[in-house]
């Protein structure tokens, strides 16, 4: 989060009445919320700790854009609960992120551990409704072949695959 707050300057000048939402709890909270003050951006800031998961999707779904710069995501289930609320999502291209979202169709990527890139992000989502709303529908769309039945069948056809060439060696 440190790199959204980093961010916040540039994505306040360009739209003023935004508002930063950082969800969750942990060890770097009050660094981070030193970081806002520091930057001028803690009266534009919203810090609320633990958020229940039968509140979460509510919450997301009041997103104009759910970001998620992370310099370390291995699965990317955040960004897959913000693209099943209608958030436009905006992740850092790295790990299970990279993989969950398609640029430019479903979300967007961003460059990990780079605050211009993320005001980019934010600017391109906040300034133009109407490709925001494109993304999220088809984030929505895309989410059907990430079914618990079309992973499965996904996994045991690799499976199968290993075994055939097993067999032939």
């Amino acid at each position: 989060m440190e790199f959204l707050i980093q961010a916040a300057p540039k994505i306040l000048e360009q739209h003023p009445d935004a508002k930063l939402v950082i969800m969750g709890d942990g060890w770097a909270r009050s660094s981070l919320q030193e970081m806002a003050k520091s930057l001028g951006v803690d009266g534009r800031t919203v810090f609320t700790g633990f958020v229940p998961d039968g509140v979460l999707a509510s919450l997301l779904s009041t997103c104009a854009v759910l970001v998620i710069p992370s310099v370390y995501e291995p699965f990317g289930i955040v960004a897959l609960e913000g693209m099943a609320t209608g958030s436009p999502v905006i992740a850092s291209q790295i790990g299970g992120l990279a993989e969950v979202i398609e640029h430019e169709k479903t979300g967007l990527w961003v460059y990990p551990r780079n605050p211009k890139s993320v005001a980019w992000g934010v600017d391109r989502i906040l300034s133009n409704p109407e490709f925001s709303k494109t993304l999220a529908e088809n984030a929505k769309a895309a989410l059907t072949r990430l079914t618990w039945e079309t992973v499965a069948g996904s996994t045991m056809r690799v499976h199968e695959e290993a075994l055939e060439g097993r067999s032939n060696v």
